[in-house]
């Protein structure tokens, strides 16, 4: 229990870090204000499920290339997803 505790307090500090929030309906989703290069406004996005994160932004690399700094990714590496929700893309 309490090593699951840790890991998501020390990936919490790191988002907050990257200037990300957690969203009020759900504390696993994390957003941050964006302006892609031709001036359109979004929300870049970093969806969390246990020790498991999805990246959704114009520019992923610079979020995942922040959170790399302090974890070790397997295989160290980063994929686009295969699957999602079950379903295999």
């Amino acid at each position: 229990k309490s090593s699951g505790a840790a890991f998501r307090a020390k990936l919490a500090g790191v988002l907050h870090d990257l200037d990300f929030r957690p969203s009020l309906a759900d504390p696993d989703v994390w957003l941050k204000a964006a302006v892609k290069p031709d001036g359109f406004q979004y929300y870049e996005m970093v969806l969390c499920y246990v020790d498991d994160l999805m990246v959704i932004s114009h520019v992923p690399e610079k979020t995942i290339e922040g959170i790399q700094k302090v974890f070790k990714l397997k295989g160290n590496k980063a994929d686009a997803p295969d699957m999602y929700l079950g379903v295999t893309l």
